[in-house]
C-alpha cells in the first residue's frame, strides 16, 4: 500500500535536491549538477570506482542525508568520490540492509507480498539519482518466515473519530508517504497539516513541522 506513494515522494525530494544545488553556490556541482550525476551513475555502472560506490549505496547516502535535511552532503560526497576520496560517500551510505536489519518492518508481510513490491517498486529512469533501498528490503523481506501473529486489521474506538488530534508531516516525505497520514486524518475527522517541504522531519528537531504542532496546540 505504501510503495507507490513512497515512492513518488522520493522522487519528489530527489527533484527538489537537484534544484536546490543548481541554485545554490554552497553546493559544489552548482554549475554542472545534471552533467555530473549523469557521469557519475555511468562510471558507477562501470564499476570505475571500486567496492562499495554502487547504485544501492548511493541511494542510501541521499536518503541520509535528504532525511536530515543536508542536501549539501550527498553532493559533497559524490564531489570527493570523483576525486579520489570516498570516506564521506561510505560514512553516509553506512551498512546494506540485512535480514535483521529488515525483519522487524517486515515480518507482517507475506513472502509473495514481499516479492510484488519489490518487483514493483522502481527508482524511476528519468530520476537524477536513486533514494533508499527499498527494493533490496522487500527483496529481503521475501527471505523471512510468515508472522505467527499478524498485526491483522485495527479498529479504532468510536470515541477517537473527531477528535482534536492534528496529524503532520512534510509533504513530500520520503521515509513515510503523506498520502497515508493524509487518508488516515480524513478517516479519523482529524485535522491534516502537512508541512510543504521535501525531507523527513521530526518534531521538537526541525522547526518548520514544531513551529506548526506548537500552534495546533496552542489553539486547543
Amino acid at each position: 500500500v505504501q510503495d507507490i506513494p513512497r515512492a513518488q515522494a522520493m522522487s519528489d525530494a530527489a527533484t527538489t535536491a537537484m534544484r536546490w544545488c543548481a541554485s545554490h553556490l554552497s553546493c559544489t556541482m552548482n554549475a554542472t549538477v545534471a552533467d555530473t550525476m549523469r557521469l557519475f551513475k555511468k562510471k558507477v555502472a562501470n564499476n570505475s570506482y571500486g567496492k562499495g560506490i554502487s547504485l544501492e549505496a548511493m541511494g542510501r547516502v541521499a536518503r541520509n542525508a535528504l532525511t536530515n535535511g543536508r542536501p549539501i552532503d550527498f553532493f559533497e560526497s559524490i564531489f570527493q568520490v570523483t576525486n579520489g576520496d570516498s570516506t564521506l560517500f561510505n560514512l553516509l551510505a553506512g551498512e546494506g540492509p540485512t535480514v535483521t536489519s529488515v525483519h522487524r518492518e517486515c515480518r507482517n508481510a507475506t513472502a509473495e507480498d514481499s516479492k510484488k513490491i519489490a518487483a514493483n517498486h522502481v527508482y524511476g529512469r528519468n530520476r537524477s539519482f536513486p533514494l533508499g533501498d527499498l527494493t533490496a528490503r522487500y527483496e529481503l523481506c521475501r527471505t523471512l518466515p510468515g508472522s505467527t501473529r499478524p498485526i491483522g486489521e485495527v479498529t479504532p474506538k468510536s470515541e477517537a473519530i473527531g477528535s482534536s488530534v492534528m496529524l503532520t508531516t512534510a509533504i513530500h516525505d520520503p521515509m513515510w508517504a503523506a498520502t497515508s497520514v493524509q487518508k488516515l486524518s480524513k478517516k479519523m475527522k482529524w485535522t491534516f497539516s502537512p508541512v510543504k517541504i521535501s525531507r523527513h522531519l521530526v518534531v521538537g528537531y526541525e522547526r518548520a513541522i514544531t513551529t506548526a504542532s506548537l500552534a495546533f496546540l496552542q489553539s486547543k
